[in-house]
């Protein structure tokens, strides 16, 4: 049996450092304990310490829509109307090249069908300074928080709602959406407001967590006659004569990484998630290591459609708020991949659940939602690009809304405001 061999060096090494202390049993002048004290630090209350709430987590600003003598595209599901003619159809150009998709500069064209500009395609501002937003969280708190043109904002209400007693308020002279979401990104409810419902104010729901608000811009000549709903802006309105809400590959998805992640219209889900990307990405880095993908929006849409891989739509599954879809209207295929297109059946349900899962990683290119048959939706398919039909950004660049949070007695004051200007 082998014996350590203790040297001086060891036994310095397990020693522990003298401490002085005095006979009366107070702490001597050269004990370590008291260079540490720090009377501050010890008595400081942690109830001084003010934890802000509601509190902004996130503002990003899409780039401006450049100016057009387009007016903004009202959607009609009657395509012969007597009134057809005053709603712009115009198409995307081809790709003079042949290739399956498109750029992603949309190129718009005047009445003398001449290109008048393109939109390009810069990548959102993202706010995300904590200094920042603790000012905006205190405006928030305070006399309310402005949203411009193209602004998407996110509040964290800090605790779930256990009532609907608070309430938020919304005035201005620009088109709102309002989603509020679980904590784990699930839609529980959403509403798109015309301005001219404006102002308004709404009940927090239930289990309400983080409130998504985005600003659509003022789109009064466009929207005087629609009603609010929670996609009535999403499937009424255009600047590019494409009236859906969802993603696609190139669509930028927005949010908070495995808290919540905002398309067109809704949230969406994949079942296959890391934390290491930034609160803007392109839709298609996140679906490379998917194979189940959910997309949770609003009513009101008629026709669901589905792009994915060619060879992934025999084995996939698609279903429309827990029902099987089965035998589309119309199977397209453009390349390698196809659009599988459905009329939606009627239904009461406030929130649509659309799931599609693959066996195979990445093969899950677009799920869009939108308004009108399935039959226009696919001469739509055939026609153009299939990487421009969701639309991204406000429908123009003027317009701000004020938004404030409140308990329900103090939101009464704007109530009655509303109803005395009418």
């Amino acid at each position: 049996m082998m014996s350590r061999k203790i040297t001086e060096k060891v036994i310095r090494r397990l020693r522990a450092v003298p401490r002085v202390v005095s006979i009366s049993g107070d702490v001597g002048f050269a004990t370590p304990l008291e260079e540490d004290f720090d009377p501050d630090r010890i008595t400081k209350p942690e109830s001084e310490e003010r934890t802000l709430s509601p509190k902004v987590i996130l503002s990003a600003n899409y780039r401006p829509e450049r100016v057009s003598e387009l007016p903004v595209t009202v959607f009609t599901s009657v395509s012969e109307s007597m009134d057809n003619n005053q709603f712009p159809r115009i198409n995307v150009p081809r790709n003079k090249k042949g290739l399956r998709v498109g750029p992603i500069d949309i190129k718009r064209k005047n009445s003398n069908d001449e290109t008048s500009h393109s939109t390009q395609d810069y990548a959102p501002e993202i706010q995300d300074d904590i200094e920042i937003l603790d000012e905006m969280s205190m405006e928030l708190l305070d006399r309310g928080i402005k949203i411009k043109s193209g602004q998407h904002l996110f509040v964290d209400l800090g605790e779930s709602s256990i009532d609907d007693s608070r309430i938020i308020s919304i005035e201005g002279n620009q088109a709102v959406r309002v989603a509020f979401t679980t904590n784990s990104g699930h839609l529980i409810t959403s509403s798109e407001i015309p301005q001219h419902f404006l102002p308004h104010q709404l009940n927090i729901p239930i289990n309400s967590r983080i409130i998504y608000l985005f600003g659509y811009g003022d789109i009064s000549e466009s929207s005087n006659h629609l009603n609010l709903g929670s996609n009535s802006i999403s499937l009424n309105c255009s600047t590019d004569n494409t009236t859906a809400v969802g993603f696609q590959a190139q669509s930028r998805i927005i949010g908070i990484p495995n808290t919540l992640l905002i398309c067109r219209g809704g949230v969406v889900r994949f079942d296959n998630l890391t934390t290491d990307y930034k609160n803007s990405i392109r839709a298609r880095s996140l679906l490379k290591g998917a194979k189940v993908v959910t997309f949770e929006t609003g009513e009101n849409a008629e026709t669901f459609i589905v792009i994915l891989n060619s060879s992934a739509v025999e084995t996939a599954v698609y279903t429309h708020s827990g029902v099987e879809l089965k035998d589309p209207f119309e199977s397209i295929e453009n390349g390698a991949l196809t659009a599988l297109i459905w009329n939606l059946p009627t239904s009461g349900n406030q929130i649509n659940k659309f799931t599609v899962s693959t066996e195979l990683k990445g093969s899950i290119h677009s799920l869009m939602a939108m308004k009108g048959k399935a039959e226009i939706w696919a001469d739509t398919m055939m026609n153009q690009y299939w990487d421009t039909i969701v639309e991204e950004g406000a429908l123009t660049n003027e317009g701000t809304a004020l938004i404030k949070i409140s308990n329900l007695e103090n939101g009464k004051d704007m109530e009655e405001e509303k109803y005395a200007r009418r």
